[in-house]
């Protein structure tokens, strides 16, 4: 709810100035910008994965655990050469703290991609 008075609004931290009109209503949040909200309101198309991964906005697990829809949908060359230059990244992988499974499992889902005649992961 918004700050009843001035004294609750300035101890709220929020910014600007108190609204005597708002005062005891509820407020709405802005909704977060999220790879996942992003991906529901744009669907799960190439373009969506490509702008993801130039605003940097894709987590390190959510890319290993996605690469199927990304590949599937068909990523640029250039999308695919981040992808890769994160994964091979060494500081990047530990910093990443997955567990080898994570690996193996994206691993598993480019080989079986590979076999399938998709367009795969050059490594």
């Amino acid at each position: 709810r918004y700050p009843a008075d001035v004294k609750t609004f300035t101890h709220s931290g929020m910014k600007g100035a108190w609204e005597r009109e708002r005062a005891g209503r509820r407020m709405k949040l802005r909704q977060p910008e999220t790879w996942e909200r992003l991906l529901s309101l744009e669907g799960n198309k190439s373009t969506t994965w490509e702008k993801l991964i130039d605003n940097k906005s894709l987590p390190f697990m959510a890319m290993l655990r996605n690469l199927r829809n990304m590949i599937t949908q068909g990523i640029s060359e250039a999308h695919h050469q981040k992808i890769l230059s994160r994964l091979t990244n060494e500081k990047a992988v530990i910093q990443s703290r997955q567990f080898p499974f994570r690996f193996l499992a994206a691993y598993k889902v480019i080989m079986e991609l590979h076999a399938s005649g998709e367009q795969a992961l050059i490594f």
